[in-house]
């Protein structure tokens, strides 16, 4: 909070040093990834993170998405809150947060399954409907970009963007384990 409040009260520039994808990205989209010192990729995350030097350092460090959500409702009893992102709701464990305040929520690129249609039977909670916006292929690692009122990235392997023959501007679901969301700070 006190950082997001420099660069937005203050209007005064940051340079934020970070192995941490989620933290960069609740204070920012732009970066500049280092490698070994020097400069590999530079602009906004989500248009250089499938650049072929790029993957790698997400793929060792982790890549988690950060969405700013609505709480809707908390269940202590339950342990769950339902937050709104977009017209789309998800169930997040619970946050002792009243209904309205504005917060950040991680999901890890690795904890997002995909499929063409909703499944029923599943212990999973949330299924976000989205839409395909780019599929980035390296070696044996791929990351599907869907929008669902901002791009979520999902790491899947090629043979899975083969089977589901995914292609740019489709329709897909994303399967969120209630317990794979991580719970983050207000928004300021």
């Amino acid at each position: 909070p006190y950082l997001r409040h420099i660069r937005s009260d203050l209007n005064i520039p940051i340079l934020y040093v970070s192995h941490s994808v989620a933290e960069i990205l609740e204070l920012t989209g732009q970066v500049i990834v280092l490698k070994q010192g020097k400069v590999v990729a530079h602009g906004d995350f989500f248009n250089v993170a499938h650049h072929p030097d790029v993957l790698p350092l997400i793929e060792a460090h982790g890549f988690e998405n950060v969405l700013q959500v609505e709480v809707v409702s908390g269940n202590p009893a339950r342990g769950i809150s339902v937050v709104r992102h977009g017209n789309q709701e998800l169930k997040v464990p619970y946050c002792d947060r009243p209904p309205a305040t504005r917060i950040f929520v991680g999901i890890r690129a690795e904890d997002v399954i995909l499929c063409r249609e909703r499944p029923a039977g599943l212990s999973v909670r949330n299924a976000v409907q989205g839409r395909v916006l780019e599929i980035s292929e390296v070696e044996w690692k791929g990351l599907v970009y869907v929008e669902v009122g901002k791009r979520l990235a999902v790491k899947v392997t090629p043979e899975a963007i083969e089977e589901l023959n995914l292609k740019v501007g489709e329709t897909v679901t994303c399967l969120i384990k209630t317990s794979s969301v991580r719970i983050g700070p207000e928004v300021e």
